[in-house]
């Protein structure tokens, strides 16, 4: 995985021609914590995956030189909304956030997909979950506890479609259940579910449907205590900068393509 992050960075340093234009005010405190497969430590190393990745090559393009510290997820919030955290990544937008930080702009999305085995996919085609558990009989896997678009909850309260929902807490359980036929399909992040797909070698059993279940805005979120409006509109023209490029293009196909064990 460091190769490939190293392949990336090199490649959008050759292809931006801004790199040296920018630089942030104040070296970035960033606040981190494992979560397979966006932030995760490979061996003594930097943290590693999509999400840090992304942060790597943003914050670099936009001249920031930054320092990682491992914070749970609820703690990191409270520390950015007092000021001893200057960022954190995975944000969604929420009107109580938005009174302590600026959000970036959104650096890449969460995306709920459907995944069916090989081959079955174009066998049921719909055009929402309710065509779908109208038309088909059908038993969908989804974790419990998870949120997965206002359509699915709606489905997930209504006594008729309940029944054809499988809840569980382990990811590994339904991709099984899947495997083995027992599920028609599992609800999951687009990028969750292609990085399981390959750690449990399961690479070419399963597709993903074309029907959107939930979409939703990735976002920085920074602390109005110690980070300026400047800095984030300087990290905003990078991020721009960033997502036209070939090597952001390819690190987000490389974590999306179920298919494949890149």
């Amino acid at each position: 995985m460091k190769k490939r992050h190293q392949v990336f960075l090199v490649l959008f340093l050759m292809l931006s021609t801004a790199i040296n234009v920018f630089a942030c005010s104040k070296q970035v405190n960033v606040a981190w914590n494992k979560w397979e497969p966006f932030f995760m430590m490979v061996g003594k190393g930097k943290p590693d995956g999509l999400d840090a990745i992304i942060m790597d090559l943003l914050l670099k393009a936009a001249g920031c030189p930054y320092s990682l510290q491992e914070i749970p997820g609820r703690r990191a919030l409270q520390l950015l909304k007092e000021g001893k955290v200057d960022m954190v990544t995975a944000a969604s937008i929420t009107e109580e956030r938005q009174k302590y930080g600026y959000f970036s702009d959104p650096y890449r999305r969460e995306v709920m997909l459907l995944i069916f085995r090989k081959g079955e996919a174009a066998k049921y085609p719909a055009k929402s979950l309710l065509e779908l558990f109208n038309k088909y009989d059908v038993k969908i896997g989804a974790s419990n506890g998870a949120y997965y678009g206002p359509e699915f909850q709606k489905l997930l309260e209504d006594k008729q479609f309940k029944p054809k929902i499988h809840l569980t807490t382990s990811p590994e359980q339904r991709m099984k259940l899947l495997e083995a036929g027992r599920l028609m399909a599992v609800i999951d992040d687009q990028v969750a579910a292609t990085f399981l797909t390959r750690q449990m070698k399961l690479v070419g059993k399963f597709e993903f449907h074309p029907l959107v279940v939930h979409d939703n805005s990735i976002h920085l979120l920074f602390s109005k205590r110690s980070v300026s409006k400047e800095d984030v509109e300087l990290i905003n023209i990078a991020l721009f900068r960033l997502q036209k490029s070939l090597a952001y293009q390819n690190l987000i196909r490389n974590y999306t393509d179920i298919a494949s064990n890149n």
